[in-house]
């Protein structure tokens, strides 16, 4: 994150994800990533006894997209590939190559799409920060870390 990067790629896996809680873990990520909070207020986001001590941001949706899902635990039960990818396992789902090779055309769209949106969003000419970010950062980050640090 140190480096002026406009994009960062960051891989989460679970079982299940409730709606939101990627924006939110995301939203973690930045502040400790910017040295807003301390990496033990992670702790304090786990605490059973203390469920709603701090309530986590959320980080803006403006260029963030789900590039890969796999479905292993209901792919045993659907008898079928759920997710795109080469796979002999199951004749049935996402695994043809034709499949394969819509799915890869569609993200190299998406992907496209999104750079180009990031790039029509004007950066800060002192700094070099995309505006988006920096206003996302100094009107929501830096307020929930302040808040954040004060209940602690």
């Amino acid at each position: 994150i140190k480096s002026r990067s406009t994009f960062v790629v960051l891989s989460m896996s679970g079982d299940m994800f409730l709606t939101g809680q990627a924006q939110r873990v995301i939203g973690v990520f930045l502040a400790l990533a910017n040295g807003m909070i301390d990496p033990e207020f992670v702790d304090c986001l786990f605490d059973e006894d203390y469920p709603h001590l701090v309530p986590t941001l959320s980080a803006p949706r403006v260029g963030m997209v789900a590039a890969e899902a796999h479905y292993v635990n209901m792919e045993g039960k659907a008898q079928c590939i759920l997710s795109p990818r080469v796979s002999t396992r199951y004749t049935k789902g996402w695994n043809s190559e034709d499949t394969l090779l819509r799915v890869k055309k569609w993200q190299e769209v998406v992907y496209d799409h999104i750079a180009k949106g990031w790039g029509l969003n004007r950066r800060d000419h002192v700094d070099g920060r995309l505006n988006s970010e920096k206003e996302w950062t100094e009107q929501v980050l830096l307020p929930w870390a302040e808040t954040s640090r004060r209940h602690l």
